[in-house]
Protein backbone atom coordinates (compact mmCIF):
# COMPACT_ATOMS: atom_id res chain seq x y z
CA UNK A 1 0.00 0.00 0.00
CA UNK A 2 1.32 3.20 -1.17
CA UNK A 3 1.74 6.46 1.28
CA UNK A 4 -0.77 8.73 0.95
CA UNK A 5 1.11 12.09 -0.35
CA UNK A 6 -1.92 14.14 -0.19
CA UNK A 7 -4.73 14.99 2.36
CA UNK A 8 -7.15 14.29 -0.26
CA UNK A 9 -4.96 11.04 -0.74
CA UNK A 10 -5.13 9.80 2.36
CA UNK A 11 -8.98 10.79 2.66
CA UNK A 12 -10.00 8.86 -0.05
CA UNK A 13 -7.66 5.76 0.86
CA UNK A 14 -9.73 6.18 4.27
CA UNK A 15 -12.71 5.81 2.27
CA UNK A 16 -11.87 3.03 -0.15
CA UNK A 17 -10.29 0.80 3.40
CA UNK A 18 -13.95 1.22 5.05
CA UNK A 19 -15.50 0.31 1.73
CA UNK A 20 -13.96 -2.85 2.29
CA UNK A 21 -14.20 -3.29 5.73
CA UNK A 22 -18.46 -3.27 5.04
CA UNK A 23 -17.54 -5.51 2.18
CA UNK A 24 -15.96 -8.19 4.05
CA UNK A 25 -18.25 -7.73 6.74
CA UNK A 26 -20.99 -8.47 4.39
CA UNK A 27 -18.80 -11.65 3.31
CA UNK A 28 -18.94 -12.47 6.47
CA UNK A 29 -23.06 -12.11 7.49
CA UNK A 30 -23.56 -14.32 4.04
CA UNK A 31 -21.20 -17.29 5.87
CA UNK A 32 -22.41 -16.83 9.15
CA UNK A 33 -25.87 -17.59 7.80
CA UNK A 34 -25.00 -20.35 4.80
CA UNK A 35 -23.43 -21.99 8.34
CA UNK A 36 -26.64 -21.45 10.31
CA UNK A 37 -28.77 -23.00 7.70
CA UNK A 38 -26.22 -26.12 7.28
CA UNK A 39 -26.78 -26.94 10.69
CA UNK A 40 -30.54 -26.26 10.32
CA UNK A 41 -30.28 -28.88 7.44
CA UNK A 42 -28.11 -30.92 9.62
CA UNK A 43 -29.96 -30.74 12.82
CA UNK A 44 -33.12 -32.10 10.51
CA UNK A 45 -32.06 -35.02 8.88
CA UNK A 46 -30.59 -36.25 12.57
CA UNK A 47 -34.34 -36.24 14.24
CA UNK A 48 -36.00 -37.76 10.92
CA UNK A 49 -33.60 -40.67 11.17
CA UNK A 50 -33.22 -40.94 14.92
CA UNK A 51 -37.05 -40.37 15.11
CA UNK A 52 -37.26 -43.26 12.28
CA UNK A 53 -39.85 -41.12 10.59
CA UNK A 54 -41.20 -42.65 7.38
CA UNK A 55 -39.62 -42.66 4.09
CA UNK A 56 -41.86 -39.50 2.75
CA UNK A 57 -39.96 -37.23 5.43
CA UNK A 58 -36.52 -38.41 3.81
CA UNK A 59 -38.17 -38.05 0.59
CA UNK A 60 -39.20 -34.45 0.99
CA UNK A 61 -35.68 -33.70 2.44
CA UNK A 62 -33.60 -34.69 -0.62
CA UNK A 63 -36.06 -32.96 -2.56
CA UNK A 64 -35.49 -29.83 -0.89
CA UNK A 65 -31.83 -30.20 -0.91
CA UNK A 66 -32.04 -30.93 -4.69
CA UNK A 67 -34.65 -27.83 -4.79
CA UNK A 68 -31.79 -25.58 -3.23
CA UNK A 69 -28.81 -26.92 -4.76
CA UNK A 70 -27.08 -28.78 -2.04
CA UNK A 71 -27.57 -32.10 -3.58
CA UNK A 72 -27.22 -32.87 -7.36
CA UNK A 73 -27.17 -36.93 -7.73
CA UNK A 74 -25.79 -36.53 -11.26
CA UNK A 75 -22.80 -34.76 -9.66
CA UNK A 76 -22.15 -37.48 -7.16
CA UNK A 77 -22.70 -40.71 -9.47
CA UNK A 78 -18.92 -41.73 -7.91
CA UNK A 79 -20.46 -42.45 -4.60
CA UNK A 80 -19.96 -45.25 -2.71
CA UNK A 81 -20.64 -47.26 0.52
CA UNK A 82 -17.16 -46.36 1.45
CA UNK A 83 -18.15 -42.46 1.65
CA UNK A 84 -20.61 -43.21 4.16
CA UNK A 85 -19.50 -43.66 7.67
CA UNK A 86 -20.70 -46.80 9.35
CA UNK A 87 -21.04 -48.26 5.78
CA UNK A 88 -17.24 -49.47 4.87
Amino acid sequence: MKTPATKKEAVEMINDMYKEIRELEEIVAGARLNEENLLHYLTNICAIIELQMPLKYQDEFVEEMKVIGLYNPEEDDDFTDEDVIGLS
